[in-house]
């Protein structure tokens, strides 16, 4: 049994679920400097499920554990930089003609990314924990989805304290630097 490849993905979905989905919690903010209004926060949001749905459907061709373990990796590596572009964007270019819809890309792409990993990571665990353990196991990975609303709380905070890019960059990098240290 691997413990620290099970332990390996249970952090890092953990520490990418807390600090790399928490910017939609505070997606009003980014709507108001967007400038973008009631149907822009609709549209932001929907930006981020529309590139859940597009992870999960391209995630599925990847049946072969090999390929699925580069995808997880390469995934986990490539989300936070789209977070930070979607941050930077909003921050440095607010108000700018286009940047509203360079923006929608960027969390279609973040959660496209981070869509294909949390999937990727649930697969490798189901495939390699010994039957015995996997219900445990699996429990402990599906904490993921709790850190997501924690995650808008540290968010808000840091938001409140400094501006929401940079609460956003903020774990975009946390996030980066634990897919750097664990691999």
């Amino acid at each position: 049994m691997n413990h620290r490849l099970f332990l390996t993905l249970i952090l890092l979905s953990w520490i990418s679920m807390f600090f790399g989905t928490s910017y939609v919690q505070i997606m009003p903010l980014f709507a108001d400097m967007l400038q973008s209004g009631e149907r822009g926060f609709g549209l932001l949001i929907s930006a981020t499920g529309v590139g859940s749905i597009i992870g999960n459907l391209f995630i599925t061709r990847y049946q072969d554990s090999r390929k699925l373990g580069i995808m997880m990796l390469s995934s986990a590596a490539m989300a936070p930089f789209f977070l930070l572009g979607f941050s930077l964007v909003a921050w440095i270019l607010s108000g700018t003609s286009g940047v509203f819809w360079l923006a929608c890309c960027f969390a279609i792409l973040n959660s496209a990314f981070s869509s294909v990993f949390l999937v990727s990571s649930m697969t490798v665990l189901q495939i390699k924990v010994p039957d015995a353990f996997r219900g445990r196991v699996m429990g402990i990975h599906s904490i993921s989805f709790g850190m997501m609303t924690m995650g808008g709380l540290s968010a808000g905070v840091l938001a409140s304290q400094f501006s929401a890019p940079v609460a956003v960059i903020i774990g975009a990098i946390v996030v980066l630097s634990s897919v750097i240290w664990e691999f």
